[in-house]
């Protein structure tokens, strides 16, 4: 199972928003003791992360970790952000991937949770 989430709840209290993971990861692992879980953590197309990701990204990785879930974080992966988030993988927004974001990013991810074990 993959958990990739959060990415909107940055602005949440840290506790509130623990609180909220871990019911969502311990369900997972009640209803599907035996499958295998990653946590993705939350990324932009960018060398620099909103702290709300970080944030979102610190929480995911302690509840994953407890819950024995494998954690893999895009951000890592050399050449997997452009600085300034500019340029063909966002689109005109500066925001949200363009298809070649997309494209890319699934890349990264598929070699993410090969590697993961």
């Amino acid at each position: 199972m993959i958990v990739d989430a959060g990415r909107n709840d940055g602005m949440a209290p840290e506790a509130e928003l623990r609180a909220a993971i871990t019911r969502y990861v311990a369900a997972l692992r009640a209803a599907y003791p035996q499958a295998r879980l990653v946590v993705v953590l939350p990324t932009l197309l960018d060398t620099t992360q909103p702290w709300e990701y970080r944030q979102v990204a610190t929480v995911l990785r302690a509840v994953g970790l407890e819950h024995h879930a494998a954690v893999v974080d895009p951000s890592t992966v050399e050449g997997f952000a452009e600085p300034g988030a500019a340029g063909a993988l966002v689109c005109f927004d500066g925001f949200h991937p363009s298809a070649a974001g997309q494209a890319h990013y699934a890349d990264v991810l598929t070699e993410l949770l090969r590697s993961s074990g």
